[in-house]
């Protein structure tokens, strides 16, 4: 059972309920996999072979875990809200009361492959955008999260909530023996696998301060007017096929990736880091 996720481009984050979790992040990483290779061309593991699991117990620690979740994208300074952001849970809680109840133009399901291919049987019921987005709605117990954050006011309010000290010390009145839920404790894993080299005191030293940078974002002083990966690779997408007739970024040569570098640097002006992400130039 589903409670939130939030899709980054790089990493993912979810809260859900499961007597085996290893099994439901196998299923979600084949399924993605899959989905990837087929549309891009390519073949071969696609995810890192860990992954961070936190458990989660009592409603004070559910509130954190699934509010530091739903703000993932406000932390990586890609929006300064999380209703801007349309790859996480954030917008289908208290749709009414926050104004967010709107008509969706959705796909008759028989259109549905264009998206996820024809092989592939979702449960009945499961609905899709225009976008090819399957809706939360469908696979989100909403019922359960909204009665944890009781009011659309309540869940507003953790929503742009700030890091603090206090926030930590309301968790310890769940009495599970559990410490407190951080930002830090959220972002292990994908922090971890970015710091991976020196020694044990330079390695915290580098954490820190990734943490500290999404804790400057979550005050609202990230620049969220820069390009976006998802944007990025979207221009990535279409000079593939319209200026070098490829299917995908995977069957580009090395020069003819680095031609778009130089043409996305000059209009775009994307880090180096993120340049090197979306034209899978990692090693470069």
């Amino acid at each position: 059972m589903s409670l939130s996720d939030s899709l980054m481009s790089n990493h993912a984050h979810f809260v859900f309920y499961s007597s085996n979790y290893k099994e439901v992040v196998k299923c979600f990483r084949l399924a993605y996999s899959m989905y990837f290779n087929r549309k891009y061309k390519r073949s071969g593991q696609l995810f890192d072979p860990d992954f961070f699991v936190l458990e989660v117990h009592g409603l004070r620690h559910h509130l954190a875990a699934l509010s530091y979740v739903m703000r993932n994208c406000v932390h990586h300074g890609l929006c300064s809200t999380p209703y801007a952001y349309e790859h996480c849970s954030s917008n289908v809680f208290f749709k009414e009361e926050l104004g967010k109840n709107h008509d969706m133009r959705l796909l008759p399901r028989h259109k549905f492959k264009r998206f996820i291919g024809k092989d592939v049987n979702l449960p009945d019921g499961y609905r899709m955008s225009e976008s090819g987005l399957l809706l939360r709605e469908d696979f989100t117990d909403m019922a359960v999260v909204e009665r944890m954050f009781s009011t659309a006011r309540s869940f507003n309010f953790h929503m742009t909530r700030k890091s603090s000290e206090e926030w930590l010390k309301e968790q310890s009145e769940d009495n599970n023996g559990l410490a407190s839920i951080s930002l830090g404790d959220i972002e292990h894993g994908f922090i971890g696998s970015k710091w991976y080299s020196g020694d044990k005191d330079s390695r915290k030293s580098l954490v820190e301060k990734e943490i500290d940078k999404m804790l400057i974002n979550e005050w609202g002083k990230a620049n969220c007017f820069r390009i976006s990966d998802i944007d990025l690779c979207g221009i990535i997408d279409r000079m593939c096929i319209t200026e070098f007739k490829k299917c995908s970024v995977y069957e580009l040569s090395y020069e003819e990736k680095c031609e778009i570098a130089k043409y996305v640097r000059s209009k775009y002006y994307p880090s180096r880091s993120q340049l090197r992400r979306c034209l899978v130039l990692n090693n470069a």
